[in-house]
């Protein structure tokens, strides 16, 4: 099955960022019951796209990274080429920062 899954799903993936893009990510954490210490263990970021109409939206790329910080969302964003019209996201340091940046993906 390993085999067959990316060259059936290579078709269905997305070769450049939408119009529109919604991101978020949720840290997993692991902790410790004898000290009660917590560990961050891998973050997952999604990206959720719409044409420029608002329509057509669908889930646009999803993947677990070590870290949920400026660096591994600038990595993610220049994944795909393009850059997109508004991005949506919620109060996230980290991807406000790189967002808002001109380094990613250059102009639009």
């Amino acid at each position: 099955m390993a085999d067959f899954v990316p060259v059936v799903a290579t078709r269905h993936q997305p070769t450049e960022w939408p119009a529109v893009l919604i991101l978020d990510s949720l840290t997993f954490h692991w902790t410790d019951p004898l000290t009660g210490k917590s560990l961050a263990l891998y973050c997952i970021f999604a990206a959720y796209g719409y044409d420029k109409d608002g329509s057509n939206g669908r889930l646009w790329k999803f993947e677990a990274v070590p870290s949920g910080d400026g660096d591994a969302w600038a990595e993610f964003l220049r994944s795909l080429p393009g850059r997109p019209e508004s991005i949506v996201c919620d109060q996230d340091k980290s991807i406000i920062s790189v967002s808002t940046s001109n380094g990613v993906n250059g102009p639009r």
